[in-house]
């Protein structure tokens, strides 16, 4: 409840922006199609015209898991912002390109199953270098540690609850945007997620401050204000620091 402590939702509540940013992370982790890609990545190579589709399935964990721990490897010499900008971008190209090579490219025989192959793959590392592991360094890092439990429960409650209608509603997106033809309809539905890449990269670039070092808790670079509104819990603190 927000009475009985420091890190109530009527404590969250009075950091705004943090509640803005935090949702908004996990709720661009879900929309951008990480998951509707990876649970159907074996459909869209079967669509390209890839044989061995398992294959493809299976290259898809190792570039996740792979870039991954690369992620791991730049978040403190390139920068929080850095990654998920770039990792982004990446997203977003990736399915640009692979909705290109669905819709246009069904001529091309084997070569366009090695183009949806390689686009899926590089959309599942810039998510990985991105939006997969960053922005779960960026939450913790722009929460107070008395609003922490009580904040990622709504975060990781957004992005469960994104997750969860991307799973309901793709295959009925797929049919809808296809008119009966699955291959259209795949093709469509990742230019709408491209959409919403841009989307979140609009707004990295306006709300998110660079973390690195704590450089963002104060200003980011556009002179925004991003300090966590003080708790209750950190207001005895001081008091007491102070002999109060």
């Amino acid at each position: 409840g927000g009475g009985g402590g420091g890190g109530g939702f009527a404590e969250l509540l009075r950091n705004r922006r943090l509640l803005l940013v935090g949702g908004a992370l996990m709720t661009f982790q879900s929309l951008t199609g990480i998951n509707s890609v990876i649970f159907y990545s074996t459909t869209i190579f079967r669509l390209a015209g890839v044989r061995q589709d398992i294959l493809g399935t299976m290259a898809v964990g190792v570039a996740n898991v792979g870039m991954t721990v690369v992620s791991s490897r730049l978040v403190d010499t390139r920068g929080r912002k850095v990654l998920l900008l770039a990792g982004t971008w990446t997203m977003a190209a990736a399915l640009a390109g692979l909705s290109g090579t669905l819709l246009l490219l069904g001529s091309w025989g084997a070569a366009q199953g090695v183009l949806a192959v390689g686009f899926v793959l590089l959309f599942v590392g810039g998510f990985a270098v991105g939006l997969g592991a960053v922005a779960w360094i960026v939450l913790s890092e722009i929460t107070p540690t008395a609003l922490r439990s009580t904040a990622f429960s709504v975060f990781v409650s957004c992005n469960w609850l994104c997750s969860l209608a991307i799973s309901l509603s793709t295959l009925t997106a797929i049919r809808v945007l296809g008119g009966g033809d699955d291959k259209t309809g795949v093709a469509r539905l990742y230019l709408v997620f491209c959409g919403l890449c841009l989307l979140c990269l609009a707004f990295l670039y306006k709300y998110l401050p660079e973390t690195k070092g704590g450089a963002g808790l104060g200003k980011d670079g556009g002179g925004v204000e991003f300090r966590p509104v003080p708790t209750r819990e950190d207001d005895d603190v001081g008091m007491e620091e102070g002999g109060l």
